[in-house]
């Protein structure tokens, strides 16, 4: 008795037909009736009840059928099992960023230069899963004073505010801190990076509250929200799309930059591969052109 003709034997008792059984197997009907046969006469045990061409399983069948059936669920949960230890075991290099145009070719930059890489975004904590060991790289315009953690400055990124052409302030010659005020704007949910946590740190003498009232998972549902006509977006300029449909607001005494920083453990510093990556990443930041929108 082996599994695959544990399987056989399953998949005939679940279609109840010899023919289409064999060709789920894409194995020939005489050859799935035999090894119906042997495992039978291995058993001791008749398994199905064969009325002409119609086959049905019989009271041993309905009891072996169970007892096949808790066999392949142990198989599945060691094979997962086996794939979760083969992934652990593969070195991979964690990075958390946001989605967007530049970090999309930072990460086939770092595809092609042969990395295990393992790119999720950056959780709302990132601090804590960066010091846990939960990642291993955090590209964030987030700060952190951590003890714990190093940091590389990238570059600075130039925020603009970003409307709708069709937005009621999209044709203003000149937009004032009072004009941004009166109308919605959209953010990702408050992580550290988020316009609702970056609104926070501008100076009072900025003089520009935003009101937010739609919150996205990432820049693309900002982007659709600005698109809707209904909101205004802080944006990191560089991230912007090519979209003849989306235009910066021209806002007075409006230039405020923001670092975006590179996050790692101090006690990974002799790993060669994340030392590698690191390097790979502060080469790629300083040879971005600056974005012409």
């Amino acid at each position: 008795m082996d599994i695959a003709t544990l399987k056989y034997f399953a998949v005939v008792a679940r279609t109840r037909h010899m023919t289409k059984a064999a060709q789920q197997l894409n194995i020939t009907q005489p050859s799935l009736s035999a090894s119906i046969r042997r495992l039978e006469a291995e058993i001791g045990f008749q398994l199905f009840d064969r009325t002409g061409r119609g086959i049905q399983l019989n009271e041993y069948g309905e009891i072996f059928l169970r007892g096949v059936t808790a066999v392949e669920n142990i198989m599945d949960s060691c094979m997962n099992e086996m794939e979760e230890l083969k992934q652990r075991s593969v070195n991979f290099v964690r990075l958390a960023c946001s989605i967007s145009p530049a970090n999309s070719q930072l990460i086939n930059l770092l595809l092609s230069r042969g990395l295990n890489l393992k790119v999720e975004n950056i959780p709302e904590n990132w601090e804590y899963e960066l010091v846990n060991n939960n990642c291993d790289l955090v590209i964030t315009l987030g700060r952190s004073n951590n003890m714990s953690i190093d940091r590389a400055l990238l570059r600075y990124h130039k925020l603009a505010v970003v409307a709708n052409k069709a937005h009621p302030l999209a044709d203003a010659k000149t937009v004032t801190k009072s004009d941004l005020n009166r109308h919605s704007f959209c953010s990702t949910t408050g992580v550290s990076h988020s316009l609702i946590s970056l609104a926070k740190d501008l100076p009072q003498s900025v003089g520009f509250n935003p009101r937010i009232t739609f919150l996205g998972r990432d820049s693309a549902d900002m982007i659709k929200a600005i698109r809707s006509n209904r909101c205004l977006g802080l944006m990191v300029v560089y991230n912007l799309p090519a979209d003849d449909d989306l235009v910066i607001l021209p806002v007075e005494n409006f230039d405020i930059e923001l670092p975006i920083s590179l996050y790692w453990r101090k006690n990974d510093t002799k790993n060669a591969s994340q030392a590698f990556m690191r390097q790979s990443i502060i080469e790629f930041y300083m040879d971005l052109p600056i974005p012409n929108f």
